[in-house]
């Protein structure tokens, strides 16, 4: 028996009702039963209101309300075939109860007469497309719900606002209505030509008395599951949190296909910050061979650690869900710009939102569940300035607090790149009679693997007699380049920068010094080095450390233009013959990162590679020099051998003759050296 519409259009046709509800002689509840609406109705409503329910069809909604004592109900449909049936359904149990044959473009009732307008999808049907014709018919519509409704009256309406539905509602609710948006806590196979799990809402706008002279009212406000209420500030952002709560219920509905292994991220947001998100949610599944503990828990990510290999790289999340035994993980970061409560307080914040994401098979909600974290405390983040670049955006300086560690850790970090650029380790200087002790940069650690491996290779160019010559493009917090200004001696170093904010950060907030053996270039990197090539200027050591400001293929470093066959090319001439060149690179994407290199090792005699297991940073060694390059493989076992042997053993030399004391740095750089494999 087909009951359900063709086409959207037939919807609002009456033929189509009377067909429907011939065939059909159960109750149809669209969106929700008096249960699910119970809560709202109550809120709403007074038992002494005058209801009309328009495009009432064959629900039991007008019964249930009459039984527990609203006897002032008006229920009326165009289908004068389910009037009858409910009329015949009524009569002898609920006499009062009215059901009445109109059109709810044309309702029969006196201007300002009616309490409570309630609309169970009827404005769903009739909206069932944006030709004009339609969106005539639901101006309308509203206009008559806006005539019958007393001041201070309230259309109740039902409704999956789809994007037509949504912009025609707000559209026609957006003055002299104080409108409230609520969810109501059903799943709702909608059958629509979406599919899927789509939410259901409730709309309830309440007319409020127009005063002469003055603008009308316009208010606009979520209702939260825990019955907060925010206050948007316009239109716009009552339709993108219909939206984000729609695909927060597409991505709900796709979990339930998760499969062990796989992972999906999801922002929560908060109104009244829109830069950044409030959580970011790492939903990962695990078999339920490994679950060994349970089947479901939260882990919260302490401040300043949801950059952290194990919190965001997708073989770390992996890695941590498996550790922590549960069938499915909810790992919770949290973001610089947002402020946070405690422990507990994060806990409760999240519950509501982190509840939702429990697997189809697991049955009932549990009323508790395991809530992990690193320590009993979620850490410290103190930000210590806020600025915005040309180039990256918004960024910021934090001090962030380790609390494994008890470090305090400063970070340059790109709101839209939650990877940090620079870290530094910060002391704390001894407090004296005339001032209070302060934190300065540890000029004898860096935070990075990939600055420790530069250092070490590094060590295979060093000339007592002679000055190194490096170029480090990409200047960032500068925390490198201090290491080796301060600790490598005879080293003369350039540096390209695009970005004055960043260099200005690196002096203020990194102890970045420029002098006359470390000069700063301002200008684009790619025609800095175009330039130098022209110019036949050399260089010992070039490292490239420049982020890809759109990380949306898969390469979070380096740009696309530092991967052409032209910059390539024109590095290899800045590159003296007894040097190379070092690449930052990062690349999630395997068949990218497959490709980058091929073209790589098609021009470059030898291509080396470090990658560190917990560290989503790669760095690649370059080099057409003849000190380098292999004839034989036994001589690639040679060149790894001298790296590992040769220019570990210089630079440890150096940096302890430098006085640099500090064997977790030693240790750190020797492990570097011993990942160097041939591409």
């Amino acid at each position: 028996m087909n009951l359900l519409p063709r086409t959207r259009s037939d919807f609002a046709s009456k033929s189509y009702w009377d067909s429907f509800f011939t065939k059909r002689s159960s109750s149809f509840e669209w969106y929700g039963s008096y249960q699910d609406h119970s809560e709202l109705i109550h809120k709403y409503t007074k038992s002494s209101s005058l209801i009309v329910i328009a495009g009432c069809g064959n629900s039991t909604l007008p019964e249930e309300l009459y039984d527990i004592g609203y006897k002032n109900i008006y229920s009326i449909d165009i289908s004068d075939v389910v009037i009858k049936k409910m009329l015949a359904r009524n009569k002898a149990k609920r006499p009062e109860l009215r059901f009445q044959v109109m059109d709810v473009l044309q309702m029969d009732y006196t201007n300002g007469s009616v309490d409570v307008v309630m609309d169970k999808g009827t404005c769903d049907a009739l909206c069932c497309d944006n030709k004009l014709e339609t969106l005539d018919k639901m101006k309308t519509y509203f206009s008559e719900v806006e005539r019958v409704l007393k001041v201070g009256g309230r259309y109740y309406c039902v409704t999956l606002a789809q994007k037509s539905v949504l912009q025609c509602l707000l559209d026609n609710f957006k003055e002299g209505w104080v409108v409230r948006l609520h969810t109501l806590a059903i799943e709702q196979d909608a059958q629509t030509e979406f599919g899927g799990d789509l939410p259901v809402f409730v709309m309830v706008m309440t007319k409020m008395m127009q005063v002469p002279g003055r603008d009308a009212i316009k208010i606009f406000e979520v209702v939260g599951s825990n019955n907060s209420y925010t206050r948007l500030g316009d239109l716009d952002k009552m339709f993108e949190t219909v939206v984000s709560l729609q695909q927060f219920a597409m991505i709900k509905h796709h979990l339930k296909g998760l499969h062990p292994g796989e992972s999906v991220s999801i922002d929560l947001w908060h109104a009244d910050i829109a830069e950044q998100p409030r959580f970011t949610l790492h939903i990962v599944d695990i078999s339920h061979q490994k679950s060994f503990r349970g089947q479901f828990a939260l882990f919260l990510v302490p401040h300043g650690r949801e950059s952290d290999w194990l919190f965001y790289d997708e073989f770390g999340l992996k890695k941590l869900a498996e550790s922590a035994g549960y069938s499915r993980l909810v790992i919770v970061t949290l973001h610089p710009l947002q402020s946070y409560g405690t422990l507990e307080q994060i806990k409760e914040e999240i519950s509501d939102s982190a509840i939702q994401f429990l697997q189809r098979d697991l049955g009932s909600t549990p009323k508790k569940w395991p809530v992990l974290s690193l320590g009993d405390d979620i850490g410290k983040r103190t930000i210590q300035y806020q600025g915005c670049s040309e180039f990256s955006g918004s960024f910021i300086v934090e001090d962030v607090k380790n609390d494994s560690t008890g470090d305090t850790i400063r970070r340059l970090v790109f709101l839209k790149n939650p990877v940090p650029q620079s870290e530094v380790r910060m002391l704390k200087t001894k407090a004296s009679k005339k001032e209070k002790g302060k934190l300065v940069c540890d000029s004898q650690d860096l935070c990075f693997s990939f600055h420790v491996a530069v250092i070490g290779c590094l060590g295979l160019l060093l000339n007592p007699v002679k000055p190194t010559k490096m170029l480090v493009v990409g200047l960032g917090g500068g925390s490198l380049i201090r290491f080796i200004d301060r600790h490598i001696p005879n080293v003369q170093i350039d540096v390209y920068e695009i970005d004055k904010a960043m260099i200005d950060v690196a002096v203020r907030w990194f102890d970045f010094k420029p002098h006359k053996h470390l000069n700063v270039h301002i200008g684009n990197g790619i025609e800095l080095i175009a330039k130098a090539a022209k110019n036949a200027s050399k260089w010992d050591l070039i490292f490239i450390d420049v982020d890809n400001k759109d990380v949306k293929k898969g390469l979070t470093a380096p740009p696309d233009e530092f991967t052409t066959r032209e910059f390539l090319s024109d590095l290899q001439n800045v590159t003296s013959d007894e040097g190379f060149c070092l690449v930052n690179a990062c690349a999630r994407n395997p068949e990218m990162r497959s490709e980058i290199l091929k073209k790589v090792k098609s021009m470059y005699p030898l291509a080396l590679a470090c990658q560190l297991e917990e560290d989503l940073n790669e760095l690649v060694l370059l080099s057409s020099g003849k000190k380098f390059v292999p004839s034989t493989p036994q001589k690639e076992e040679e060149i790894l051998s001298r790296m590992k042997e040769v220019g570990l053993k210089n630079i440890l030399k150096t940096l302890k003759e430098s006085q640099v004391d500090n064997d977790t740095l030693f240790d750190k750089i020797s492990s570097c050296m011993e990942q160097f494999v041939f591409l």
